[in-house]
């Protein structure tokens, strides 16, 4: 952990060991005080799309507080969207989008 004023930093490498490839993936990584009371998450300041099986990722996880003494890697989350829900998520932001144009710039 690398530690710049306020916000710590986690790196680390993230390897896809599913059965399947990963779409915007997320990290969150649970940070503790020196009595062991959780602070909150390191979160990655960015999702990483398409991490094949076997795959993987370099990851950078930021956390910003005074108080922090740990975070516990091994009790981290990745979040993420499987295949389907992906496209779904795209046909949505194709219907968000044609749904915007269409009715702030007066198309017909």
């Amino acid at each position: 952990m690398l530690k710049e004023n306020l916000t710590a930093y986690i790196k680390g490498t993230l390897v896809n060991t599913g059965g399947e490839k990963g779409h915007f993936l997320k990290i969150s990584i649970p940070c503790y005080d020196d009595a062991g009371n959780e602070l909150g998450n390191a979160q990655t300041e960015d999702t990483v799309d398409n991490v094949e099986v076997n795959g993987k990722w370099e990851f950078k996880a930021a956390f910003m507080g005074t108080k922090l003494e740990k975070c516990d890697v091994e009790q981290a989350k990745v979040s993420g969207l499987k295949k389907r829900k992906l496209y779904n998520l795209r046909i949505f932001l194709q219907f968000l989008f044609l749904y915007v144009f269409k009715n702030f710039f007066q198309i017909k």
